[in-house]
Parts: C-alpha cells; structure tokens; sequence
C-alpha cells in the first residue's frame, strides 16, 4: 500500500504559506503537485528537466503565470536542494514573489540548508527525517496506512 504525506503538507502549506500556485520540479512528480494544488485550490505545473551533460541539468519553466506569485515547490525528497534552487531561479525570473519548497523526506545533505535559505523563502518538510525543518508530521499517513494494510488483512 503506498502512503503519502502529501495531504499533511497540503494542510501545512494552505496554513502557514498560502500559495497561489505548486509546481512539480520535474515531469515525474506531477501527480504530487497535482493532490496538493488540488486540496489546496489552485493551479500546478512542472519544470521541464533538460540534461545538458553527465553534470549539467537545464531547468525550464514553461511560460507560467506566477507573477506576483507565491509558489510551493513539492517533492518527495530534498537531498542537495539544487533541483529546488534552480526551480527556484527559474520561477523568479517569471516574476513569483514567495518561493517555498516542501517535501516528504528533508535529507538536506552537503550544506543544503544554507544553500536553500539563500534561494527560497521557506523550507517545509514532514518528520520522517530528524532535520532542521520538520514541521510537518508523518504520523497521520502512517496510521492511513497501517489502517489500510489491517482492513486488507482482515
């Protein structure tokens, strides 16, 4: 049974960030930005990942209208934040005023933290990982989970 967090920080980011607009980092998280955009009430998008070389990825937002925007950026993991800082960029130059990332699992490796604070307005990530920006809690996904798993047993 998969378990997602993403109702959690759904909730959190209705509350505490209010966003206009939620934007995948790439193709393959859509399904992600889609559930929290559509708890939350607004539109979503993806930024379009370009590998240039072995060491190079091009991110390139799409015409988006998120001037005078805040965005939420939501993923599953944040490990080095620089997908997230280079959506991030791409986002300010179409004119976003608030950029804040969110995800399920915060590894936030290699000076990540301060790498992110000097991009996004905020960093929001659930519990899963002891971290620096756990305020979101895991727990009630868990228990969904652990309740499917018993109602499929029993």
């Amino acid at each position: 049974s998969f378990v997602s967090s993403m109702p959690e920080i759904a909730t959190h980011l209705q509350e505490h960030v209010g966003p206009d607009f939620v934007l995948s980092p790439d193709k393959g998280a859509i399904e992600r930005a889609s559930h929290v955009a559509k708890a939350i009430g607004c539109n979503f998008s993806y930024l379009e990942k370009t590998r240039i070389d072995a060491h190079t990825i091009e991110h390139k937002a799409k015409d988006l209208d998120v001037d005078g925007a805040i965005v939420a950026i939501v993923d599953d993991m944040i490990s080095t934040g620089g997908t997230i800082c280079k959506a991030s960029d791409a986002l300010r130059r179409q004119g976003a005023k608030a950029v804040h990332a969110a995800c399920t699992h915060g590894l936030f490796t290699g000076g990540a933290i301060t790498r992110l604070s000097n991009h996004v307005d905020g960093v929001h990530a659930t519990d899963s990982l002891p971290n620096p920006r756990s305020v979101v809690s895991g727990a009630p996904a868990i228990a969904r989970g652990v309740k499917d798993l018993i109602q499929r047993v029993l």
